[in-house]
């Protein structure tokens, strides 16, 4: 349950949001080596969760398809992904630095005046749940600008999404 946004957090049990998944390779050597890299010098959650962030959205390039084509590890090395593909690197690069990430699915307007089923991420920073949506690079950490947030559904925030 929650917003999908910005929000404290009331999960007691963090644990789920540091493992694996299918497509989300934690600790696997390719994605180890990018997070090193990326956060090398940097000590605090918020420092590292940040870098991470901004490796996804400026690194990553943004394409229409519809669910899971790479996972996490394919996605860097394709250098591209949808939604859940790119949320799938960003997960598993937060997971792999040891700093709790969820999925959130949900139905979101655009920019565009497009309306679809989304995919986007949170990460959990001094007891806050941040929205990462790295999709466009209109958006920030903790700032979405290329969907309208004042309204849009949720159908789950998980752990692992399936599709």
């Amino acid at each position: 349950t929650g917003t999908g946004l910005n929000e404290i957090n009331t999960a007691t049990d963090l644990s789920k949001y540091l493992k694996a998944t299918m497509n989300c390779q934690v600790d696997n050597a390719k994605i180890k080596a990018i997070v090193d890299k990326v956060t090398k010098g940097l000590s605090s959650v918020k420092d590292k969760a940040v870098a991470i962030y901004n490796y996804v959205k400026d690194y990553i390039d943004y394409s229409f398809y519809y669910d899971t084509k790479h996972g996490a590890v394919g996605t860097l090395e394709v250098g591209s992904g949808n939604c859940v593909d790119q949320a799938h690197l960003l997960v598993a690069m937060l997971r792999t630095a040891d700093i709790p990430a969820r999925y959130v699915h949900g139905t979101c307007t655009f920019s565009s005046g497009s309306t679809y089923g989304h995919v986007w991420a949170q990460v959990l920073v001094d007891d806050m749940w941040y929205v990462i949506d790295p999709t466009s690079s209109r958006n920030s950490f903790g700032k979405i600008v290329n969907w309208y947030t004042s309204y849009y559904t949720i159908h789950t925030i998980t752990n692992n999404i399936q599709f």
